[in-house]
């Protein structure tokens, strides 16, 4: 399944990232322009009970890990207007970025790599089937003893 992300355009994850929030719950989510981005990808909104938190995203198909320079961009980009930030990538996080997702007094930012992402596609069975898998084995006697 992480192979099939990776083949997807920029575009095509970014339209992917915004059906996964929708899966998870989200609403009013969209795909940002890309000439208009803003350093965002896309915007929604989760709602919390009585409450809603206005969440951004970004979505990167990356071979390396993602460093903290991103993460501290994506952070820069979404301060002030957004309560969360949610960053997809197609790879890894270097611990650096890591650490400085949950920085205190910023904006926390969710880190989603690739595992975690194909972990939640199954949980929301976006993308994905679900089939049963049958196990056939022998009943010891049934084809030696007489019957009749």
């Amino acid at each position: 399944m992480l192979e099939q992300l990776q083949s997807l355009s920029s575009h095509q994850f970014e339209q992917f990232g915004r059906k996964l929030l929708l899966a998870y719950g989200f609403v009013d989510v969209k795909v940002t322009q890309v000439s208009r981005d803003g350093g965002i990808d896309g915007y929604g909104k989760l709602r919390l009970g009585l409450a809603t938190m206005n969440v951004a995203f970004q979505c990167k198909r990356w071979q390396g890990n993602v460093g903290r320079p991103e993460v501290d961009k994506f952070r820069g980009a979404i301060q002030g207007e957004f309560e969360q930030g949610v960053f997809f990538a197609t790879s890894d996080f270097t611990p650096d970025a890591r650490d400085a997702s949950l920085k205190s007094g910023a904006v926390p930012v969710r880190l989603l790599n690739g595992e975690s992402i194909v972990t939640l596609m199954i949980e929301k069975g976006l993308g994905v089937q679900r089939v049963p898998l049958y196990a056939y084995y022998d009943r010891p006697g049934d084809l030696t003893e007489d019957q009749g």
